[in-house]
C-alpha cells in the first residue's frame, strides 16, 4: 500500500508497547552484525547496509512517518544478509535445497507482483484496494473518495458521489483524521450545487484547532481559497476566517499557511494590517520564498508605504542570483515608481 499515515506515533518507550520491542530488535540486530563482522562479513555488511540506508530518512526531522520507497535501497542489505546465511557464509546446503528455495522465492514474488499489477489496473481498483487495506488511513480513504467523485456507475455519477460522501463523513467524524476530508465535502458539494452542511465547517475548524497543523491541513485551506477564487464556492468569509484563526494559533506553523491567511485577510477581510502581519510571518518562516516576498512588496505598495516597499524590494534583490528575477524586480520597481509619482 502507498499509505501509512495510520501508524501510531510513539509517545514513550512503552506507548505503544511495540516501541520497546522494535528498539530491542534493532539493537539486537546491530549487535549481532557487529559480533559477526569477522566471521560473516557479508552478513554484517547486509545489516549495516539496511540500517545505514534508513538513517537517511529515519531521523528526528518530521518527515512522513513511513513510505514504501524508503525500503528499496536498504532492502539490498537484507537480501545480502539472507544470502550470506543460506548460501555464501552459512552451512553448506545441498544444491537442490538452494534451487528449491530460490524457485519458491521467485514464485512468491512473481505472484505478489501479478496481484499488485491487477490492483493497479485502474485508478478506481487501486484506490479501493488501498482503502480496504488501510481502513484507518485518512490519506487512503480521501484518495478513494476523490476517485469515486471522478467516476460513474453505468454513466450515472450519483451512486459514486453518495458512496464518496459516506466515506468522507464517516472518516471526518473520527478523532485524529485530517481536516482535508471535510474540505473535500465542502468543495465537492459546491461544485455540484449541493447544500453545504454547517457541521462540515465545524469539524474542519475543530480539527485545525485541536493540534498543530500539517502540510495536508495547509493544502486543505489552500483548496478552499482556490474554490472561493474560482467562483465555485460561495464566499463564506466567516467560516474560513475561523478556520485560519484556528490553524494559526499553534506555535510554529508553515510559511504557506501565513501567506494564505495574509492573502485572505487582504482580499476578503479587507484587513491590511492583518495581511501585512501574516505575510511578514510567512517570510520569517521561509526567508527565501520569492513569491511571498514579492507579495509583501505589492501589499506595501497597495497600502501606500513607499519606504517599506523599497526596503522589501531591496531584500528581494538579494535573492536575484544570475538575474533570474530581473523581470519580477522590474515589475515591482515600476509599481513603486507609479506610487511615487502620485
Amino acid at each position: 500500500t502507498l499509505y501509512h499515515d495510520d501508524i501510531s506515533i510513539s509517545q514513550g518507550l512503552f506507548d505503544p508497547p511495540t516501541t520497546f520491542a522494535a528498539l530491542a530488535a534493532i539493537a539486537g540486530l546491530i549487535g549481532l552484525a557487529f559480533w559477526q563482522r569477522t566471521r560473516r562479513p557479508l552478513f554484517a555488511l547486509g545489516i549495516f547496509w539496511f540500517f545505514g540506508g534508513h538513517v537517511l530518512t529515519a531521523t528526528v526531522i518530521p518527515l512522513m512517518l513511513a513510505f514504501e520507497h524508503r525500503n528499496y535501497f536498504p532492502s539490498v542489505g537484507l537480501l545480502l544478509a539472507v544470502a550470506s546465511l543460506l548460501v555464501l557464509e552459512g552451512p553448506r546446503l545441498r544444491a537442490r535445497i538452494v534451487a528449491l528455495g530460490v524457485t519458491s522465492l521467485f514464485a512468491f514474488y512473481a505472484f505478489t507482483t501479478a496481484l499488485r499489477a491487477l490492483e493497479w489496473s485502474t485508478p478506481l481498483t487501486l484506490a479501493a484496494t488501498d482503502a480496504a487495506k488501510r481502513p484507518d488511513s485518512s490519506a487512503a480513504q480521501y484518495e478513494y473518495a476523490l476517485v469515486l467523485l471522478r467516476s460513474t456507475k453505468d454513466g450515472d455519477p450519483e451512486p459514486m458521489r453518495r458512496k464518496a460522501f459516506a466515506i468522507l463523513e464517516e472518516m471526518s467524524a473520527r478523532p485524529n483524521t485530517d481536516a482535508v476530508l471535510s474540505q473535500l465535502l465542502i468543495v465537492a458539494s459546491a461544485d455540484r450545487g449541493l447544500p453545504i452542511k454547517d457541521g462540515w465547517w465545524e469539524t474542519l475548524i475543530s480539527k485545525l484547532g485541536e493540534r498543530p497543523v500539517s502540510s495536508v491541513d495547509v493544502s486543505a485551506l489552500g483548496g478552499l481559497m482556490a474554490c472561493f477564487e474560482n467562483g465555485v464556492c460561495s464566499v463564506d468569509v466567516a467560516h474560513l476566517d475561523r478556520a485560519f484563526k484556528a490553524a494559526t494559533r499553534h506555535p510554529g506553523g508553515y510559511a504557506q499557511l501565513f501567506s494564505l491567511y495574509g492573502q485572505f485577510a487582504f482580499n476578503y477581510l479587507k484587513d491590511s494590517d492583518l495581511a501585512e502581519e501574516q505575510t511578514r510571518l510567512a517570510i520569517r518562516q521561509a526567508p527565501s520564498d520569492i513569491e511571498t516576498r514579492a507579495n509583501l512588496v505589492k501589499l506595501l505598495v497597495a497600502r501606500g508605504k513607499k519606504g517599506e516597499a523599497n526596503s522589501a524590494l531591496n531584500e528581494l534583490r538579494a535573492f536575484n542570483h544570475f538575474g533570474l528575477l530581473d523581470s519580477k524586480v522590474a515589475e515591482l520597481r515600476s509599481a513603486i515608481e507609479a506610487l511615487e509619482s502620485k
